[in-house]
């Protein structure tokens, strides 16, 4: 999902109320954490479904691995 689809589907949710909490739930579907931070890096996709993270130039330290050229800018969810 990108993070155009995301605001999509949240504009959608204008019914909520704005306290509404903010819940992640695992790949199952049987477990829930809030929401509790989110961040912005460079994602790699390694397969269909997962990959690793980078920083973006922005954050970039000059002792960070090479970023791939494919990498992606990423919002990051953090659970609790």
């Amino acid at each position: 999902m990108t993070l155009a689809e995301l605001r999509a589907r949240l504009a959608k949710l204008n019914h909520l109320p704005g306290h509404a909490e903010v819940l992640l739930a695992d790949a199952e579907g049987n477990e829930y954490s809030p929401l509790h931070d989110i961040d912005c890096a460079m994602y790699h996709p390694e397969s269909p479904t997962s990959g690793q993270l980078y920083p973006t130039p922005q954050q970039q330290p000059a002792d960070c691995p090479h970023t791939p050229a494919n990498a992606v800018p990423a919002l990051i969810l953090w659970p609790v």
